[in-house]
């Protein structure tokens, strides 16, 4: 019966460390399939005021980390397509467009970029 408790609490200690293993495990996983990154912008999220009407449509990330958005913003009265590139921070990467945005009139009528590929 000496044993007993040593046992009980040999169990309850592999149980724990199993639980804790199977959590840590389950974070890990939630992060690879689209779990927030909370070194990425504020808190996992970022946002990027355009224009009064702006909307992404697709995004890529680069071989070098770097993320490209496209879709469209109201530019002159018009909407029209938007790339915007963000560092793998989520900070605007500077060193292209305007800041880090493009905004491109291509015609009078209404247009965007709705995919993006490399």
């Amino acid at each position: 019966m000496k044993n007993l408790p040593s046992q009980f609490t040999l169990s309850f200690l592999i149980k724990s460390l199993m639980l804790v293993a199977i959590f840590l495990s389950l974070e890990s996983i939630a992060r690879a399939v689209g779990g927030l990154d909370p070194t990425f912008g504020t808190n996992g999220r970022v946002t990027t005021n355009i224009s009064d009407l702006a909307e992404a449509r697709a995004v890529v990330v680069q071989p070098d980390g770097k993320i490209v958005v496209v879709g469209f913003a109201r530019l002159n009265g018009s909407i029209d397509p938007a790339v915007v590139r963000y560092n793998s921070n989520g900070s605007l990467d500077t060193e292209f467009g305007s800041g880090g945005i493009v905004q491109t009139l291509i015609s009078p009528r209404n247009d965007y970029f709705g995919a993006v590929a490399l």
